[in-house]
């Protein structure tokens, strides 16, 4: 955000002195990372503070993935249905989620596969620079489309987001916890679900999932909760995809007295969560 709006200043500097400024840069950027790793919670916080830095002229932001521009029969509606989403946008910001399946693939009918005029429509409205676009996705399929000649040189910044940690889903999902008005029972901290999940998931199964996790978790964990306050807790019904490895109970922490049961995640709320996950 500092830079982009040092970029502008620039801008505007070189007006006041030249009377005219030269080609502006582009300012389109790309989101770079597996699914789960928060592109588009990272897009939600930022893209308004654009319109306040002056990077773009409307607090238009608007959210497209590949069913939103194409229409599978036409070419000719999927050009006319890229434009309307690219109008919606005007002036502001269009976050194109996934934008590497706009792109051909032998996955769909030969002849029926119009992402490629969407991605051109997108395109040629880019060296306006309105609206700002910022292309979304995997890294080696982004790249894809960044190489492509109707983008190349087009984007400012190429933003990574990397597969968060066992410790950083564990306090993702305890920031969520309390978002939703729970509390975290006696030992359950962030260093003993950070250990549950490094001992009872593979690095395969977390980089599929990354940051969904807990919000996996914190479903499971709710219906626990469900469970435990009306008395319904059957552990040998339980069926998990992981292999479920108990800890050593952590050290305890008491809580307030006066917290209802029903909004405490239990040390045992969450082992029983991680073996539905």
């Amino acid at each position: 955000i500092r830079g982009l709006r040092r970029t502008i200043e620039l801008e505007k500097t070189d007006i006041e002195r030249a009377g005219r400024a030269d080609a502006p840069l582009p300012r389109h950027m790309a989101f770079v990372g597996n699914p789960g790793t928060g592109k588009t919670f990272v897009a939600e916080v930022i893209l308004p503070l654009f319109f306040k830095i002056g990077a773009v002229s409307s607090p238009n932001v608007v959210y497209a993935c590949r069913d939103d521009l194409v229409d599978r029969k036409s070419e000719a509606r999927t050009i006319a249905k890229t434009r309307g989403v690219i109008e919606r946008a005007s002036g502001g910001v269009l976050f194109v989620d996934e934008a590497y399946t706009l792109f051909p693939s032998t996955a769909r009918p030969r002849g029926r596969d119009h992402g490629a005029s969407a991605l051109r429509e997108i395109a040629s409205f880019m060296p306006s620079g309105s609206p700002l676009v910022l292309l979304a996705g995997y890294s080696e399929d982004l790249d894809r489309v960044l190489a492509a000649n109707v983008v190349k040189n087009s984007v400012l910044l190429r933003v990574e987001f990397p597969d968060p940690s066992s410790s950083d889903i564990a306090r993702m999902f305890l920031a969520k916890l309390s978002a939703k008005g729970l509390v975290p029972g006696d030992g359950l901290s962030v260093e003993y679900l950070s250990e549950l999940l490094s001992s009872n998931t593979d690095e395969e199964w977390r980089f599929e999932r990354n940051g969904r996790i807990s919000d996996l978790l914190l479903n499971s964990v709710r219906s626990e909760i469900k469970r435990r306050v009306e008395g319904g807790i059957d552990t040998d019904s339980r069926q998990s995809t992981l292999h479920f490895k108990a800890l050593p109970s952590p050290v305890q922490q008491k809580i307030p007295m006066t917290v209802p049961e029903e909004v405490v995640v239990t040390v045992e709320d969450l082992e029983r969560a991680m073996v539905n996950l």
